[in-house]
C-alpha cells in the first residue's frame, strides 16, 4: 500500500491475479534481448472486474521496452483492487531499474 496515495486502511490496491513471477520473468528476457540501463515506470488503469484498460509511461530507457511490457501489462489478469469492500478502478505501478551486469 506504500506505492499509493490516499488508500483507506480497508481499502486494496490492484495486484496481478498470478503473482509477479511472470511479469518479471517476461521483463528479464527483453532485457536480455534488448541491454538497456535505465528506470521503466509504468502505471497500469486496472478496473472493478480486474481488467488492465491502459497503460501510461513515465520513465522507459527504451521505445522496444515500453512496447513489450505494456503488452505484458494489458494482458496480464489482476485481482480488481478493493474499496470499501467494494470492486473498483485503481492504478497498479510497476517500478523497474534495467541495470547491466
Amino acid at each position: 500500500k506504500s506505492q499509493y496515495e490516499g488508500i483507506g486502511p480497508n481499502d486494496e490496491p490492484p495486484f496481478p491475479r498470478y503473482g509477479l513471477k511472470r511479469i518479471y520473468a517476461a521483463i528479464a528476457e527483453i532485457q536480455r534481448k534488448l541491454r538497456v540501463e535505465g528506470k521503466l515506470a509504468i502505471f497500469v488503469a486496472v478496473d472493478a472486474t480486474g481488467k488492465a484498460t491502459s497503460v501510461e509511461v513515465i520513465a522507459s530507457p527504451d521505445r522496444d521496452v515500453t512496447r513489450y511490457v505494456s503488452q505484458v501489462l494489458v494482458l496480464e489478469s489482476f485481482r480488481p483492487a478493493s474499496c470499501g469492500g467494494v470492486p473498483c478502478a485503481m492504478q497498479f505501478p510497476l517500478r523497474v531499474e534495467f541495470v547491466l551486469r
